[in-house]
């Protein structure tokens, strides 16, 4: 009997030590993020594998770098609100929302924007779970190696906003014939619900995802204080009128014509990074605007 314990103590120490091992190797293996501190990629993993999905060279997609400062400061807020609200509070990841997850089977994922960013940069669409334990290997050298601010303007610039459209850059000059500069929060909060499902036509059930997901944003905006109700009304008005013409099989160029802001619209002072950064867009205020609406639906 002793000697059956001792061997299976041997077997489950060999186990240990294979795994471990393997863990060790895997970290070895990952490429060093140390360096997107100050050099921007000039392409990505995600790139890559969409322009092998179509058969065109691999190199035919490239990151066209906007600097965070030229970026409207309502893009970050906006996919912070819609994907990773805590993201100035996690070191990488959001436990909440993977606890909330793994207790449902029908709900999202609950990947933070650094582990969509580790994803994007190297990592391939396809999922496995050795492709998630290199993205948490990724996720948590990009916190330690780079700042929030740094993270964020890398994930604006190297994600895909609709087929072959990559990068906050392009996304505005095709959906919005504008600098990414000049972006408010209907058009920042239209970008952040395309992101879930970039290439998915947005008429039918997706057109109705996203028209929910940009009202929501929209809310979340108005709750954090970053903008005003009269603001979040006209943007939503916008919303129902774009998504209601590409529902009715409208093109896009003539349904956003249609959303258009009112000629007489107040052109009001917008949001900063500054005021973006040192409030983590609003979240304080959002939390407590939250607890005052559940109290008077009591």
């Amino acid at each position: 009997m002793r000697r059956v314990i001792k061997r299976a103590g041997v077997a489950l120490a060999a186990a240990c030590l294979g795994v471990l091992c393997s863990l060790a190797a895997l970290l070895i293996a990952q490429p060093s993020v140390v360096e997107l501190a100050n050099k921007n990629p000039a392409r990505t993993s995600f790139m890559e594998a969409a322009a092998r999905e179509k058969g065109i060279p691999a190199d035919t997609y490239s990151v066209h770098w906007t600097n965070l400062d030229q970026i409207s400061a309502y893009v970050g807020c906006a996919l912070i609100k819609g994907e990773d609200d805590l993201f100035f509070r996690h070191s990488g990841f959001d436990w909440r929302e993977i606890w909330l997850t793994l207790r449902s089977s029908s709900r999202a994922g609950a990947s933070s924007i650094t582990q969509e960013l580790a994803r994007n940069l190297y990592l391939s669409p396809k999922r496995s779970w050795l492709r998630k334990l290199r993205e948490a290997f990724l996720a948590w050298a990009l916190e330690r190696a780079l700042t929030k601010r740094r993270i964020l303007e890398l994930y604006l610039n190297v994600i895909e906003w609709g087929d072959g459209v990559w990068g906050i850059g392009d996304a505005s000059a095709y959906y919005h014939q504008k600098p990414p500069a000049e972006l408010d929060a209907f058009d920042a909060s239209f970008l952040a619900g395309l992101v879930p499902s970039p290439r998915r036509s947005l008429a039918g059930p997706n057109g109705l995802r996203a028209y929910g997901w940009q009202l929501r944003t929209l809310h979340y905006l108005f709750l954090a204080g970053l903008i005003d109700a009269g603001e979040e009304l006209e943007s939503a008005r916008r919303a129902q009128r774009l998504f209601g013409a590409l529902q009715s099989g409208v093109p896009f160029d003539q349904a956003r014509a249609a959303a258009s802001p009112p000629i007489a619209a107040v052109k009001k002072a917008p949001l900063t990074w500054a005021r973006a950064l040192s409030t983590e867009c609003g979240l304080d205020a959002e939390r407590a605007a939250h607890k005052l609406e559940k109290a008077q639906r009591r």
